[in-house]
């Protein structure tokens, strides 16, 4: 993993760093995606107008980083695509045959809604693309679904970083609660779409 100052010193080109780091975490899974934009918010948001200016970028970035392991999935097709996954899970524990069977039994249902929605889930926001591309999910689909729902995960955490940089310390406890209470609603949003999808 990455350490702070190599993360600092990427993102001191600005947009276009932030567009290529983006990019980059979909690819390398180097640097996880809840530390670069949160660092991206500390370091590249100044002010109010910063903000939205950042969130297209880094999610335009994750979106096209996205496109890597769509592409593959295409190319490969479901039995290659498993074998892969089969010899990667070694070394990636969130990326097991198992992951990869759920995902693909379900695109044929919401293709949309689970591509939007793993989008929020660290790990499962890069895998879901290699089963999308097996399924061959229409590119329209498949990019308005990710860049959406990489606007809402980057945000939050691009968002977070910024706070960080002007709350007062004494506040870190309610910023905390509020972090629970997103997290646990975004769990039972989760546990509900399961329950409907499955």
């Amino acid at each position: 993993m990455l350490d702070q100052e190599a993360i600092e010193a990427l993102l001191a080109f600005g947009l276009i760093a932030a567009l290529l780091a983006a990019l980059l975490e979909r690819i390398v899974l180097v640097i996880p995606s809840y530390v670069l934009f949160v660092a991206m918010g500390q370091m590249l948001v100044d002010s109010l107008a910063d903000y939205p200016l950042l969130l297209v970028s880094a999610s335009i970035g994750s979106t096209i980083g996205s496109f890597v392991w769509y592409g593959l999935g295409r190319y490969w097709g479901d039995d290659r695509s498993r074998r892969q996954v089969n010899r990667l899970q070694k070394w990636l524990p969130l990326l097991n045959t198992e992951r990869y069977d759920q995902l693909s039994s379900k695109f044929s249902q919401n293709a949309g809604s689970i591509l939007f929605i793993a989008q929020t889930i660290p790990g499962v926001r890069v895998f879901v693309s290699l089963p999308a591309g097996v399924k061959r999910v229409p590119l329209k689909i498949y990019s308005q679904s990710v860049f959406f729902g990489s606007s809402v995960w980057n945000g939050s955490l691009i968002l977070m970083g910024a706070l960080l940089n002007t709350i007062d310390m004494e506040l870190i406890p309610l910023l905390l609660m509020g972090i629970s209470i997103i997290l646990v609603g975004r769990f039972a949003l989760l546990t509900r779409f399961r329950y409907r999808a499955g």
